[in-house]
């Protein structure tokens, strides 16, 4: 049985335009750009580690601040956008 999968919202402030371009490339793999440096990624436990290792190869944990904030579904079926946008759903293939 696969796991299950949950959102995350991943924001990101990197003062290195180089190493914020490789997060947000990094990143695009995984979700949807919602904003300039929030992503919402709907992962399985197996992906969200993956993902890990690829923001732990780029980021300077001395400079770089990345936070990661878990949904559940309750929270998810609760989210109010104001304005443009939609709630991420989850894609058909993933590019790792």
């Amino acid at each position: 049985m696969p796991a299950a999968d949950f959102l995350l919202v991943i924001c990101y402030d990197i003062p290195s335009d180089r190493r914020r371009l490789k997060i947000h490339k990094a990143l695009l793999a995984y979700g949807a750009n919602i904003q300039k440096s929030v992503f919402e990624c709907r992962l399985t436990p197996r992906l969200r580690d993956r993902m890990m290792k690829r923001i732990m190869k780029i980021i300077d944990p001395k400079e770089d601040r990345v936070r990661l904030y878990p949904l559940c579904d309750d929270c998810v079926a609760r989210t109010q956008i104001i304005g443009v946008g939609e709630i991420t759903t989850v894609p058909a293939v993933y590019v790792v």
